[in-house]
């Protein structure tokens, strides 16, 4: 069950409270929507009508970038749809304003990003999108190191990829400012962790 309040029309500058309260069936929900509605009328607020909903865990929602959802006897929390979709366009857009600058100006833009969304989500089930958002990461990046070595062939940049110690593929990307090549996993790897 999610319930939703908003501030009073009065107080316009304030940020909306929300609540998601869980109960054991939908006349319980209910009557408990209308003894905080009673609580918060003294306080100048009131419950958003068009903001809140009662619906049955197994159908789900979305609370503060959040799925909330129980599947058959387990109640999982995880990233939002809407969320990793937001994540997803803000790397691809800054990935793209970031074409022609080095790696570590991609690395200081990107690592604030990746670790304040990956902090959020960690203590949820969220593993498998760090995974695929890993995935995309990696995608992105090797995008941009074809743009920003244009001239150069595909094979090089893939090269590039396999420099490492030989324990797997490791992203580098070559840094013309000072002719180094700059390790871009493990501050990815760190990121995700």
């Amino acid at each position: 069950v999610q319930v939703r309040f908003c501030e009073s029309r009065a107080v316009r500058s304030r940020p909306a409270t929300h609540l998601a309260v869980c109960c054991q069936s939908r006349q319980q929900a209910e009557q408990i929507k209308a003894q905080l509605a009673e609580w918060l009328q003294p306080r100048g607020l009131a419950i958003s009508e068009d903001k809140t909903r009662v619906v049955h865990l197994s159908e789900g929602f979305d609370f503060l970038g959040f799925n909330i959802r129980r599947y058959g006897a387990k109640l999982l929390i995880k990233p939002s749809t809407a969320a990793i979709r937001r994540l997803r366009k803000r790397l691809a857009t800054e990935t793209r304003k970031l074409r022609g600058s080095n790696a570590r100006a991609v690395i200081a833009r990107l690592n604030p990003i990746i670790r304040g969304w990956a902090a959020y989500y960690r203590g949820v089930v969220s593993s498998k999108i760090f995974s695929e958002l890993d995935n995309q990461l990696w995608w992105l990046t090797w995008r941009w190191a074809c743009h920003s070595h244009s001239t150069k062939p595909k094979k090089w940049i893939a090269r590039l990829d396999q420099a490492g110690t030989g324990d797997g593929p490791s992203f580098y990307v070559y840094n013309l400012q000072n002719q180094r090549a700059e390790k871009l996993g493990p501050l990815l790897t760190q990121a995700f962790t």
